[in-house]
């Protein structure tokens, strides 16, 4: 090839030329995304915020990482676009999400990995650790709407009454939806006359 040596024919770990670090692509894809995004973690704690999910964003933020890096590999251009890092989070978001179910249900021998996702859990809500990694599941499994709700209220301390009538919800959106994440997160169902 005329002297240039073509990534796969490379002697070593790293998935771009001249980086051999997981420091190194962090920085070298945060410079891809420019100054204004503030880098890999703000793209993934953005993705966690608008799916409102509970998962490890250190975990996540090294997912996607990996991911943009093995892309990345055989490009000419050493610039990603924009969509593929969003393309690149999704999917890393998915199999992160499926991990979890399958260690839950007891399909994975794998072990639970970090509880990022659970410090709202364990230090707001008194849960001990192996019961914030399953209910954070459990709730990671509630249908967006119900989810977003909760993180309306419970995170981003909006009003009940400030959401009520927008053309987010109505009151009895909101209600369940605050209602079931709770249900979810503190592993408790109800049955017609009440709680269980």
């Amino acid at each position: 090839m005329d002297g240039i040596t073509r990534r796969d024919e490379l002697d070593g770990p790293s998935p771009v030329g001249g980086v051999d670090s997981p420091e190194q692509v962090r920085t070298l894809i945060s410079s891809w995304l420019g100054e204004d995004t503030g880098g890999i973690e703000q793209v993934c704690a953005d993705g966690l915020r608008q799916r409102a999910l509970l998962l490890d964003l250190p975990r996540l933020t090294e997912q996607v990482l990996a991911r943009v890096a093995l892309g990345m590999r055989d490009q000419e251009s050493l610039a990603p676009e924009p969509t593929f890092v969003h393309v690149c989070l999704s999917r890393a978001i998915e199999d992160l999400l499926r991990q979890d179910y399958e260690r839950v249900e007891g399909d994975s021998e794998e072990e639970a990995e970090g509880c990022g996702r659970c410090a709202l859990l364990v230090e707001g809500m008194g849960l001990e650790l192996e019961y914030a990694q399953d209910r954070a599941v459990a709730f990671n499994s509630l249908p967006t709407r119900a989810r977003r709700a909760f993180f309306a209220i419970a995170l981003d301390n909006i009003e009940f009454m400030d959401l009520v009538g927008t053309d987010r919800w109505t009151d009895e959106e909101l209600r369940e939806g605050v209602l079931v994440s709770l249900e979810a997160l503190l592993g408790r169902k109800r049955t017609h006359g009440g709680e269980q």
